[in-house]
């Protein structure tokens, strides 16, 4: 069985690639703020610290740069490369489908790396979900057939993974 150590931290390679899509987007809407600022500090002869443009613009870029170092410190530290699952174990990058035992519902999984832009959403009928969260946790390293137990006390079952 792969087993995380505390300092892994993994993301897989879709969620790298939205990650750096988003890096780009964020370098680039900084840069064409450049052009505004210069506007709101010209638009007005009151000072800097009494306009309102000048200040709704630098705290939009305020915003925008903690999402870039934020995004930019995630990549930093993943690791190059998710592990594989090993002999039919849910590992990150896995689908997976639990049953629940007395409401005979079927829940569909898709658990994702440390992060993801993708969380909530849902690919292939299957909700995205973090290693992290909670169920995330509690899947990661199950076989077909184990009993997964909810934070809410629900039992369901591992009944496939892909």
């Amino acid at each position: 069985m792969t087993v995380m150590t505390q300092q892994s931290y993994y993301i897989l390679e879709e969620d790298k690639t939205l990650a750096k899509q988003r890096i780009e987007e964020i370098e680039r809407e900084i840069l064409e703020m450049g052009p505004a600022f210069h506007e709101a500090l010209n638009q007005t002869s009151e000072t800097w610290h009494d306009n309102a443009p000048f200040d709704a613009l630098r705290e939009k870029q305020a915003v925008l740069v903690a999402e870039l170092q934020t995004l930019k410190e995630a990549l930093s530290k993943s690791a190059p490369t998710v592990p594989m699952s090993e002999n039919g174990r849910i590992a990150i990058g896995s689908r997976v489908k639990l049953k629940h035992a007395t409401k005979k519902s079927d829940h569909h999984y898709f658990l994702a790396g440390h992060w993801t832009f993708r969380l909530g959403e849902f690919v292939d009928d299957h909700m995205i979900i973090s290693c992290q969260s909670p169920l995330g946790a509690s899947l990661l390293g199950k076989s077909l057939g184990d009993s997964v137990t909810l934070p809410n006390k629900q039992q369901l079952t591992v009944a496939d993974i892909e």
